[in-house]
C-alpha cells in the first residue's frame, strides 16, 4: 500500500511538471505570436507613415472659363502634378472649402499623344501615376442638392480660388490662386489745339496702379465705358470720345496670366 501511494505521488508530480511545461510553452508561443503580430503591425504603421510623409502632389495652375452671364466661372480647370515615386489615389476635391461632387480628369497618353477623359463621380477615386500631370475640370455650376456636396460651386471671377486635393493617405494638398487688384484712374492730358489756339482737356484712362499679389503677372487691361458701351484695351488709353456733359461709368477689368480677374469701377463727369 505504501509503495502504491509513493508511485501515485510520483506520477502526480510528473503530470504536474508536464502541465507546467505545457503552460510555459503555450504562454511562450502566445507571447511570440503577439510580439510578431505587434512588430508586423508596427512595421505596417511605420511604412504607412513613411508613404504618407513622402507623398507629394502640387496644384500648379488654374485656367478658368467665364460664364459670361452672371460674373462667375463656368468651369475651373486645374493642373495637378505628382512628385511622388508611387501612385497616388485622389479621393476628393474641394473648391473654396466646398466639396466637389463630380469632376473630369484628362490624362495625356505619352505613347500616342492623345488625351483621355475620366469622369470621377461622388465617392469615386482617381489614380495619379508617378510623375504624372493631369488636368481636373470642375463644373462651376455645381450639381444636385445634397447634404454633403454644395448645390452650387459658383465662384465670382474676382474672388480667390482655393483648391484642396484629398488622397487615400489622408493628405491634403492645397493651392491658392489670388486674382489681381484693379485700380482705375482718370487723368487729364493737356493737348494743344492749334486751330483754337488753346489747350484741350483730354481724359486718360490709367490702370497702371493695378497690381497682382504674389508672383503673378497682369497680362491684360480692358475698359468698358457706359453709356455707349465703349470698349478700350491697354494699361493706358486716351478717351477722346468722352465729353464734359455726360456722366460715365468706367469699369476696368485686369486679367492675370492664369485668367483670374480683378474689377474696379469709377464715375467720371
Amino acid at each position: 500500500m505504501s509503495k502504491f501511494r509513493h508511485d501515485s505521488r510520483a506520477l502526480s508530480e510528473i503530470v504536474g511538471s508536464l502541465m507546467l511545461v505545457l503552460i510555459v510553452v503555450v504562454a511562450a508561443t502566445a507571447l511570440a505570436v503577439f510580439v510578431q503580430s505587434y512588430q508586423k503591425n508596427l512595421q505596417a504603421e511605420q511604412a504607412l507613415a513613411q508613404a504618407k510623409s513622402l507623398e507629394s502632389l502640387k496644384v500648379l495652375r488654374v485656367a478658368p472659363t467665364e460664364n459670361g452671364t452672371n460674373g462667375t466661372w463656368a468651369t475651373l480647370n486645374f493642373t495637378v502634378a505628382s512628385l511622388y515615386v508611387n501612385p497616388s489615389t485622389i479621393t476628393g476635391v474641394s473648391i473654396n472649402n466646398m466639396p466637389v461632387r463630380n469632376f473630369t480628369a484628362l490624362h495625356l497618353n505619352l505613347a500616342s499623344g492623345n488625351w483621355t477623359a475620366e469622369v470621377v463621380a461622388a465617392g469615386g477615386q482617381l489614380t495619379l501615376y508617378p510623375r504624372e500631370q493631369v488636368y481636373l475640370q470642375v463644373d462651376g455650376q455645381g450639381g444636385n442638392l445634397s447634404s454633403f456636396y454644395s448645390q452650387s460651386l459658383r465662384v465670382p471671377i474676382s474672388a480667390s480660388i482655393s483648391v484642396q486635393i484629398l488622397t487615400a493617405y489622408q493628405n491634403v494638398f492645397s493651392g491658392l490662386f489670388i486674382p489681381p487688384t484693379a485700380i482705375a484712374l482718370v487723368q487729364t492730358l493737356q493737348t494743344w489745339n492749334s486751330s483754337a489756339m488753346s489747350y484741350n482737356q483730354t481724359p486718360l484712362l490709367d490702370g497702371s496702379n493695378s497690381f497682382q499679389p504674389g508672383n503673378g503677372t497682369i497680362v491684360a487691361w480692358s475698359w468698358n465705358i457706359t453709356p455707349g458701351n465703349i470698349l478700350l484695351f491697354g494699361e493706358k488709353q486716351v478717351a477722346r470720345m468722352l465729353n464734359s456733359v455726360t456722366h460715365y461709368t468706367i469699369r476696368l477689368t485686369v486679367t492675370n496670366a492664369e485668367g483670374l480677374q480683378g474689377i474696379d469701377s469709377i464715375r467720371y463727369v
